[in-house]
């Protein structure tokens, strides 16, 4: 910015935008860009103001320039995809954010509203890998669990909600949400005196339940006149990266924000201590393998590196090679959970090796491999591929233990 007046009018409109007076924002951010039109953090925050007014086509504007001008603009990215999800465009918003997250693969706002997308579109595994990417990210982070435990129990897995919403409360005791949700969680199962004592809690809480009301008059009226549908209290769905302060604080789509949770870990979640030096020498050339090929994917043709981002064989390579590295936290347990066999079915997996659809992944990539442009690297990979997964395949001796994390 080139003057003191510019300065000021800019000054003026965050602290607008903090009140929530986006309006007053925007008109400031208009007299700003109207003499400093290649202002970056004007029009970031001008695009931020219009996106909380529901002006999404305007603030999609705003951002889509910044990227013209930066493809590497990790912010305006993010944003831009929170746009098209709220536009109901999921397949751009999806395809910006598995571009944005090769370029920072650690930012929460980028797996969170992954996460959103799959579940918006119905994939229920992609989108708890994601919520727990965002966990093992940031393990204090109660929305990602809260999303964690919807999925679950919108698939009927109600122990495992039951235990995420439970594990939100051994470090959040307060959590409104939470204690609404695992309220709704007992009520579903039948433990309704236990649902009504936790849709109390959720009552007593700071900031209340915003469900837990209709939830206790439901759950307290006669058999006969009870309405079996419980409300659940939904986190945010999307994150808008903070253009305050983007040093890592993210906003809810509803203009909330949110500052990362300080580091308070859920208790049997996170045991770092394991690396990738105690693999077997199996493991060992399967993380070599695996990490080589999620390289190779950025030289695949369009149509083919397209469809490999998209595809859920890109998850389980993600969260594969993270499992071999020794990440043994929520990241390796829902990994363990949401990609097991049906029941009744069998591993691809030797017994011991805690890595499910480790062979199926490695087969999508061998396959994939075939799109590559020199045929002799494509064959070569294939006979690598066909290698590794025959190791793998192969029992166990008795009396060695594969020390997979």
């Amino acid at each position: 910015m080139s003057s003191r007046d510019i300065q000021d009018e800019f000054t003026r409109a965050q602290e607008a935008f903090r009140a929530g007076n986006f309006a007053e924002a925007q008109g400031l951010l208009n007299l700003c860009l109207d003499k400093v039109p290649d202002d970056r953090d004007v029009r970031f925050l001008r695009g931020a103001a219009l996106a909380r007014m529901d002006k999404l086509t305007e603030g999609g504007e705003d951002f889509i320039t910044l990227v013209a001008k930066d493809l590497q603009d990790i912010e305006a990215l993010n944003n831009l995809a929170v746009i098209y999800g709220r536009q109901d465009k999921l397949q751009d918003a999806l395809g910006t954010l598995l571009d944005t997250i090769d370029m920072e693969p650690t930012r929460i706002a980028l797996y969170y509203n992954i996460g959103t997308i799959h579940k918006r579109l119905g994939n229920a595994k992609a989108a708890a890998m994601a919520y727990a990417k965002v966990a093992e990210l940031d393990d204090g982070y109660v929305p990602a669990y809260n999303n964690l435990g919807i999925i679950q129990f919108s698939q009927g897995q109600y122990p495992k909600a039951e235990e995420t919403f439970s594990r939100i409360l051994e470090n959040h005791p307060g959590d409104g949400a939470a204690l609404n949700n695992l309220g709704v969680v007992l009520a579903g199962q039948g433990k309704t005196e236990e649902g009504i004592q936790k849709f109390r809690q959720a009552l007593e809480a700071n900031p209340p339940s915003a469900a837990a009301a209709a939830n206790l008059e439901r759950a307290s009226m006669p058999p006969d006149q009870a309405q079996t549908a419980f409300l659940l209290d939904e986190p945010p769905e999307f994150l808008l990266i903070d253009p305050i302060d983007q040093s890592g604080a993210v906003e809810t789509g509803e203009g909330a924000v949110e500052a990362p949770a300080e580091a308070s870990p859920v208790t049997g979640l996170q045991d770092k201590d394991s690396g990738a030096g105690s693999l077997s020498i199996s493991s060992t050339t399967a993380l070599n393998l695996m990490r080589y090929l999620k390289a190779m994917t950025g030289g695949l043709p369009p149509k083919a590196k397209e469809m490999f981002l998209r595809s859920d064989a890109r998850l389980s390579m993600e969260y594969i090679i993270a499992a071999l590295e020794g990440h043994t936290g929520l990241f390796k347990e829902i990994q363990d959970r949401e990609l097991a066999p049906a029941s009744g079915g069998e591993s691809p997996v030797s017994p011991g090796r805690e890595i499910p659809d480790l062979t199926g992944t490695l087969d999508y990539l061998r396959k994939m491999a075939g799109s590559l442009g020199d045929p002799d690297l494509s064959e070569a990979l294939r006979r690598k591929v066909d290698s590794v997964i025959f190791e793998l395949e192969q029992p166990l001796p008795e009396d060695i233990a594969d020390p997979l994390p």
